[in-house]
């Protein structure tokens, strides 16, 4: 079981943190250059390894949706945000010193955007009111008849107390029409997909895809998206939460991923003192000599959370700075090998999304530095 740090945010590294760290050497300070949700920043405050951490992101919504968490302003707010409202907040000017503002802003752009990148709505026209639904219920013990057409029997979802708990007792009426479907079938207290093409059962824990209608079809295709990753049953719980890398897995209501970000709280109580942040440059972070300097940049041909990077510029300040002393690690795809070493690697999936079609893919995480034994000159 995973614990999840920092926000659900594209590009998270949640999932890599143990192995990420088992490479990198103590040091008096960690800056995280490329900070995003901040899960490398919040992990390496976690450890007590780091006298120091630095977190650095350069867009600024981004940036003030981590500062906000670490500072506990979400307060356990679970707006629905329709499609036609997603669009008019991501469109909207952005006030940072706005405070509830921007709040509902990040709430928007993270809680409610497909793969948490920010710029699209996350479901499709039939998903957005069936979520809407078990929205109304898990948050607001609000039974919605409608769900009677997906079959699924709400009507005593006020009896529990609790978000989680009205959470986990949806899950499973929707897991029991899979299995009536001849799609899952169930194992003790697991679930399992009924893959006859498949050597082996994957194991499922919990949905991200809910059934647009009551048809055989739609419900196989939910499935074949769920089976790229699966999330835990105690998904709700404080601090512990699977998270995906390179994308935020849909789940069955956006508010998740907002506990996940008020979760940020509860993680970093006690650990924030040695966090100092900054919405700069990269360029114009203030370094150290005695730290390990991490760069999470923009992956090249993926999907971009940023309009432009010069990568070019980015390889030539790697090898000016490790030729002045300074340790950079680099997370990456691929690097110009004849200027940088891989020095670990791990087999992943990413999901993307390609002609308004969901597609997976594998690929390899890897963790570059720039070469020694060698002259080069930027």
């Amino acid at each position: 079981m995973s614990k999840y740090y920092g926000l659900p945010y594209q590009g998270s590294k949640n999932r890599l943190l143990k192995d990420l760290f088992n490479i990198f050497p103590a040091a008096d300070t960690f800056i995280d250059l490329f900070g995003g949700g901040g899960s490398v920043a919040c992990y390496a405050a976690k450890t007590g390894r780091y006298n120091k951490v630095i977190y650095n992101e350069l867009q600024t919504w981004v940036y003030w949706a981590f500062r906000d968490a670490l500072d506990g302003k979400f307060n356990g707010t679970y707006p629905w945000i329709s499609h036609e409202e997603f669009n008019r907040v991501v469109a909207s000017e952005y006030d940072p010193t706005d405070e509830q503002g921007r709040i509902y802003y990040a709430i928007a752009r993270i809680c409610y955007s497909f793969g948490t990148g920010g710029k699209r709505y996350a479901y499709g026209p039939k998903t957005e009111e069936f979520k809407r639904c078990m929205y109304e219920a898990i948050v607001n013990r609000n039974y919605v008849p409608l769900l009677d057409g997906y079959g699924i029997d709400a009507s005593g979802i006020d009896s529990f107390s609790t978000v989680t708990e009205r959470r986990t007792a949806t899950r499973s009426m929707v897991f029991q029409v899979y299995v009536e479907a001849g799609l899952l079938v169930k194992k003790g207290s697991h679930y399992y997909y009924n893959d006859k093409n498949s050597d082996d059962h994957q194991a499922l824990e919990s949905m991200q895809e809910m059934p647009k209608n009551m048809t055989l079809d739609v419900i196989q295709d939910s499935l074949n998206f769920e089976k790229l990753e699966s999330i835990p049953d105690d998904r709700l719980e404080p601090i512990e939460r699977q998270d995906s890398l390179h994308f935020e897995k849909l789940e069955s209501i956006p508010d998740d991923r907002l506990q996940s970000i008020e979760r940020q709280e509860s993680l970093l109580f006690g650990a924030t003192s040695n966090i100092t942040t900054y919405n700069l440059d990269y360029k114009d972070v203030p370094l150290t000599k005695n730290s390990i300097i991490y760069c999470d940049i923009p992956y090249k041909n993926t999907e971009k959370y940023i309009d432009t990077f010069d990568y070019d510029g980015f390889y030539d300040w790697c090898i000016r700075k490790t030729n002045e002393g300074y340790k950079i690690y680099v997370s990456e795809y691929a690097m110009p090998e004849d200027k940088f070493t891989c020095v670990w690697s791990k087999k992943v999936k990413r999901l993307f999304k390609h002609e308004k079609e969901k597609k997976v893919a594998d690929a390899e995480e890897k963790l570059w530095v720039v070469k020694v034994g060698e002259s080069h000159s930027p």
